[in-house]
């Protein structure tokens, strides 16, 4: 309420014929709703159905108490108890109403259906229901083009990719490698053995994992291997260089990153928890030369007579040098063109063009992840449970999971000649950037680089 009328009462955003003039595309946004409602009607959501299907399982690795719990959370918040309370219900009469099965409309990806289910049901059935995010942004206005919080906002009002935060995995990675670079002084061509790295820390030793057939053989390879194929053991090896946690840390809260970073040696691996929102914000930062901006949705506001009350400009601030920047760039091109981010290429055809990506899982497929930087353009993916414990066991990696959904926006918000956007257009190379080609007997075999699915993360 700080621009009030003329005669200083507030206004009212309703009824006052206010003009807000909003960043967000139209057209943009539409395929981003798309994007995200074909891959969860098409692929997740059906692998998550049969997997309960099979299993007989929805919360994985929870006792039943751990379960009944979540449940009477879920019927305390509903309506239905609310209304029932405010009759005089006793808890065990309302909780009792839940188990009578009743006519009701229940959300599926393929549309609303009508059907005689308990409440109770219907609440494990919408746990089951799993959950997605999408934002895009233009990483030099700071201009927020699409934003799906969720899946459908009628049924799932949380905002996942602003309000929700879950542990990011290896979307933290590029930040750890930009550390690496601007603040240590190594470069993507600095030799690192493929061991096991050990820490000493003040709780005892910290040995990352790896998950999947990976194996340690020895052998030195640059740095931009260990980022292209998401190497837990490459990350840990430069934290043990950095040699102080809340080092990193606070250069991560300089890159763009708003949440609380806890300052352990395992943040290295996204042992902390943030959103889509904020990611695509500080990966913009690669792509702004080094500048981070902060994202608004509002450029102006005027009255019903056209007169101005107020305008936006996004607050930005210099977070790396731009020369690190630009490199950091031609790494995470290199995910997209022999590593995790594989998908981006042979699915979407995007292999011809100035763009990079990084995916990300936690632990056990909680939360897959998939971030993509393009030259106009920075969007991010989220897909995840409701609950965590409601998850894929297999096939739940950011690069099957999140990756088609930014995949199937770009592709269609690329194709689209009346957005004006250039598979053409490239990264602002600096001046004076030094290119780092790292001699013949650096590089991994070819087939050894091609991965297109990422392991999940490890955080002990």
């Amino acid at each position: 309420h700080k621009n009030k009328k003329a005669d200083g009462t507030d206004y009212n955003i309703y009824r006052d014929g206010l003009r807000i003039y909003t960043t967000i595309n139209p057209t943009m946004q539409r395929y981003a709703e798309e994007a995200v409602q074909k891959q969860m009607e098409t692929v997740i959501q059906p692998r998550m159905d049969a997997q309960v299907r099979q299993t007989g399982v929805l919360f994985q690795d929870l006792e039943p108490e751990e379960i009944e719990t979540i449940i009477k959370r879920a019927m305390r918040n509903s309506d239905r108890y609310r209304e029932h309370k405010k009759l005089g219900m006793s808890d065990k009469d309302i909780y009792a109403s839940f188990e009578k099965k009743c006519q009701m409309r229940i959300f599926t990806f393929k549309g609303e259906r009508d059907t005689l289910l308990s409440p109770r049901d219907s609440i494990l059935h919408h746990k089951r229901i799993m959950r997605a995010s999408l934002v895009a942004m233009d990483p030099r206005s700071g201009h927020v083009k699409a934003y799906v919080g969720g899946p459908n906002f009628r049924y799932f009002k949380y905002d996942m990719a602003k309000q929700g935060k879950r542990q990011i995995g290896s979307t933290v990675k590029p930040f750890i490698y930009t550390f690496a670079i601007g603040q240590l002084g190594l470069n993507p061509c600095t030799m690192a053995p493929n061991l096991p790295v050990s820490i000493e820390t003040p709780a005892g030793i910290w040995s990352p994992k790896e998950a999947g057939n990976v194996e340690y053989d020895g052998v030195l390879h640059p740095l931009y291997w260990g980022l292209a194929n998401s190497r837990n053991n490459y990350s840990a090896w430069i934290m043990k260089q950095a040699k102080q946690p809340e080092t990193v840390a606070d250069f991560l809260h300089n890159m763009g990153i708003r949440s609380y970073i806890y300052p352990a040696y395992a943040l290295c691996l996204g042992a902390f928890e943030s959103n889509v929102f904020e990611l695509v914000s500080t990966y913009s930062t690669f792509v702004n030369e080094g500048v981070h901006i902060d994202p608004i949705f509002v450029t102006r506001i005027e009255d019903r007579q056209g007169n101005l009350i107020s305008s936006f400009i996004p607050q930005s601030q210099d977070a790396v040098n731009k020369h690190t920047a630009y490199t950091m760039l031609t790494m995470l091109q290199r995910v997209i063109s022999a590593g995790t981010g594989g998908r981006l290429s042979w699915q979407f055809g995007f292999d011809n063009m100035d763009i990079g990506g990084k995916t990300g899982t936690s632990n056990e497929n909680r939360d897959a992840w998939f971030m993509c930087v393009t030259p106009t353009l920075v969007a991010g993916s989220w897909v995840g449970g409701e609950d965590q414990s409601v998850h894929l066991k297999a096939q739940g990696e950011g690069s099957v999971m999140a990756l088609p959904i930014v995949g199937e926006f770009l592709k269609r918000s690329y194709d689209d000649p009346h957005l004006g956007l250039s598979r053409n257009a490239k990264f602002s190379r600096p001046e004076g950037w030094v290119s780092y080609d790292c001699p013949k007997e650096m590089m991994p075999d070819e087939g050894e680089a091609q991965q297109t699915a990422e392991p999940d993360e490890f955080f002990d």
